[in-house]
């Protein structure tokens, strides 16, 4: 069995062991072949550049706490975005990408599921316009407490590729999108660009042009006549409504307008436009979701057409989509956290400190593959992380569960500075400690002996004068006691021992 195969049965196993009731020992048995993993649907179309979504499911025919399988595709066609949980009654899921297929794993703790189940759902973006590309799935697996069983697996997915539709300009515009061009203001009486509600017979049976609420017709062109260039609308972004891939603009302006969106995730590429509103005042502008990544910042402007169709475009702003909340622990090579230190997630850096426990927490991150970078003087030491999109909608509202991941650095950390410094100090404290007895060893074997005394320092072991005597009676005594003291060099008067002669034949 290969490697990976064995990792995952034993961190099932392992799983299974501590979700128990504590049994030491599990069995390897090999079970008859049972159930089925397969895909829904069997058969869909996408759009290139759009998004697809396969669901992954097993049919165990038997009571199962664990089962695996790899995903098969052409990476020429498509691309792994990522692995969707959402509804899956296995506790742990995890994605394994590898070039051209995806191993998917998925655990239950503490129970175990005998029907049909979702392992998750497999979200692709398709890189084709044209043809049909094949899903397959292989290296199947599941298993009850370590004893494994093998599944079938279910038919391919085929999946037909196609073109984007062509977007046109909004009726009466013309040009190429996004590249269209607002209609010229009609000549006096006329309906439609000059913005009118239409016209309407007077008591005399004429036919007239009622006034909109920014002036007649005819008084927008005698003073387009005369020169007078007509007031732009005044436009104002009210609020912005944004979660992880659903967005929305308030836009308010002071005359009736009609309003559409460009906008793109690079100020110089705003090739993305919503649909333009009607007139109106207020608006409530809906981007495409479907086009919409969490963690990434979109530059946008506003483009409205009044009544007399003069065009206006507003400066560039920026929307901010919520991203997924990521959690990185960082370690040496002895698994050591390394805390306190600033590290960076790239593509798009955002820098954070880790903890005292080696953890630092990005707030918005966007799916897919980033790398965490760690700097220690002139030294880079990266690893890569696979952020998955795994947003979800509760109750009408998108969520994202933080993500956790760890690194390990091929290195190891210095010594902590603080026990450096401690282990210095103890060093200097031992030092002064042996210095201090050594001189006063040396003085006691010189027979001048030391007993500190107030500010005195009485030698000779004498007793000290009383605090009035004078500074010179303290001399002379110190020096009649210094006189008393034999030189150790001569014998004491008296004594048979003789200095030794170092000049005597031997």
């Amino acid at each position: 069995m290969k490697s990976w195969r064995k990792t995952f049965w034993t961190l099932t196993t392992v799983v299974t062991v501590v979700g128990l009731t504590g049994a030491s020992l599990l069995t390897n048995k090999v079970l008859a072949a049972s159930g089925q993993i397969y895909m829904s649907p069997s058969a869909t179309s996408v759009v290139k550049d759009d998004t697809l979504r396969v669901a992954v499911r097993v049919n165990p025919g038997t009571t199962i706490d664990s089962a695996q399988v790899k995903v098969n595709f052409d990476a020429t066609k498509l691309q792994y975005v990522s692995f969707d949980t959402a509804g899956s009654p296995f506790t742990l899921n995890y994605p394994t990408p590898g070039s051209g297929n995806i191993l998917l794993g998925s655990i239950m703790l503490n129970a175990t599921v005998n029907s049909d189940s979702l392992m998750g759902t497999v979200v692709f973006k398709a890189l084709a316009n044209s043809g049909t590309t094949t899903l397959s799935l292989t290296e199947q697996d599941a298993a009850l407490v370590g004893a494994t069983i093998s599944p079938s697996v279910g038919a391919n997915v085929v999946i037909t590729l196609t073109a984007p539709a062509t977007p046109t300009c909004p009726a009466g515009y013309t040009g190429t999108y996004p590249n269209c061009t607002a209609p010229s203001t009609g000549s006096t009486g006329s309906t439609g660009s000059t913005g009118s509600t239409g016209s309407t017979k007077s008591s005399s049976g004429t036919t007239t042009t009622p006034k909109s609420t920014s002036g007649s017709s005819s008084s927008s062109s005698s003073s387009s006549s005369a020169g007078t260039k007509a007031t732009a609308p005044v436009l104002k972004v009210a609020s912005q409504d944004v979660e992880y891939t659903k967005a929305s603009v308030s836009v308010t302006s002071d005359k009736p307008t009609k309003v559409y969106i460009k906008y793109g995730p690079d100020a110089n590429s705003l090739s993305l436009s919503t649909p333009q509103s009607g007139l109106a005042t207020s608006h409530q502008i809906a981007l495409d979701s479907q086009y919409l990544i969490p963690g990434v910042t979109y530059s946008y402007v506003i483009v409205s057409t009044d009544e007399a169709g003069n065009v206006t475009t507003s400066s560039v702003a920026e929307l901010d989509m919520k991203g997924i909340p990521v959690k990185v622990g960082v370690f040496d090579k002895d698994r050591n956290p390394i805390a306190g230190k600033k590290v960076t997630l790239h593509s798009d850096p955002q820098t954070a400190t880790t903890d005292k426990n080696g953890y630092a927490v990005f707030q918005s991150v966007s799916p897919g593959n980033h790398t965490v970078v760690y700097t220690a003087g002139d030294k880079e030491y990266k690893q890569q992380i696979q952020v998955v999109n795994n947003v979800a909608t509760v109750d009408g509202k998108q969520t994202a569960e933080q993500q956790s991941f760890s690194v390990v650095y091929n290195f190891a950390q210095s010594s902590v500075p603080w026990a450096r410094y401690g282990l210095y100090l103890l060093v200097l404290v031992l030092v002064a400690v042996g210095i201090y007895f050594f001189i006063n060893r040396q003085r006691k074997l010189a027979g001048l002996p030391m007993v500190l005394q107030g500010s005195q320092v009485v030698t000779g072991g004498g007793a000290s004068k009383s605090s009035g005597g004078s500074a010179h009676d303290d001399a002379a005594d110190h020096t009649d006691q210094l006189k008393s003291i034999p030189n150790p060099s001569l014998p004491n008067p008296g004594s048979t021992i003789a200095p030794q002669d170092d000049e005597r034949k031997f």
